[in-house]
């Protein structure tokens, strides 16, 4: 293992050479997409994820009439709790495939990033935290572990410290891209916290993994696979 200073950032499945195509939107903080340009398929519903630190967090979502040339309201998808998901109530929904390009605009005064994907035939809006941390932090590599995990990761605080909150950063391989895609809370010491892990690609085709404690206290840390789970230690 080794330390590296981390850089969190988010990149778009949209790919920048579709940004000139794109119709334009009223709102400056809106974020716009080519739907095709995302890979898989989304004939369903339109689905948001909050991937922040706020508690009560609107995304409005519209989709664009090439026929009418004209932007269209489909709805606002409410989050009230941290790295939760809502489906967006529409009249639209079941009609994706009509529609070019989506546009989200997040209620938030905050840097955030917005990502798109399909998953299980709907697509999903992840509006994620762009934080960079100021410390250090233990890189793991998860490729070189014995055993196999299949979407679940797993915190687990064996400190003597209750009351800690931790950040969960990923990396593809040979990437420079950093994507923070969770956080764990831990009420107690010694206790273990199921991660919520907000990711464009299953949490398993990750590297490398790193964890950022919020007490700011520099822990050491280890990974492992146990039971189809990868577990992040804190010490």
């Amino acid at each position: 293992m080794k330390k590296h200073v981390l850089v969190s950032a988010v990149l778009s499945v949209c790919a920048t050479l579709f940004a000139q195509e794109a119709p334009a939107f009223s709102d400056p903080k809106a974020v716009v997409c080519d739907i095709s340009a995302i890979p898989g398929k989304a004939k369903g519903d339109i689905c948001v994820i909050n991937a922040t630190h706020e508690t009560n967090l609107a995304v409005s979502v519209s989709v664009y009439d090439a026929k009418a040339k004209q932007w269209v309201e489909y709805g606002t998808g409410t989050l009230d709790a941290i790295v939760s998901t809502a489906t967006v109530s529409s009249s639209l929904r079941g009609k994706l495939k009509n529609y070019a390009y989506v546009a989200a605009v997040p209620a938030t005064d905050k840097e955030v990033k917005v990502l798109f994907s399909k998953v299980n035939n709907n697509l999903c809006i992840s509006v994620l935290s762009l934080e960079e941390p100021s410390e250090y932090a233990t890189v793991m590599d998860v490729f070189s572990l014995n055993g196999t995990f299949k979407n679940t990761v797993i915190l687990d605080n064996q400190t003597e410290d209750a009351g800690v909150g931790f950040d969960i950063y990923t990396q593809k391989d040979n990437s420079d891209t950093w994507f923070k895609v969770g956080t764990a809370y831990t009420a107690a010491s010694k206790e273990r916290c199921t991660v919520t892990v907000v990711t464009p690609d299953a949490p398993e085709t990750y590297r490398y993994y790193a964890v950022i404690a919020h007490n700011g206290k520099d822990y050491s840390y280890e990974a492992k696979k146990e039971n189809n789970a990868l577990i992040l230690t804190a010490r």
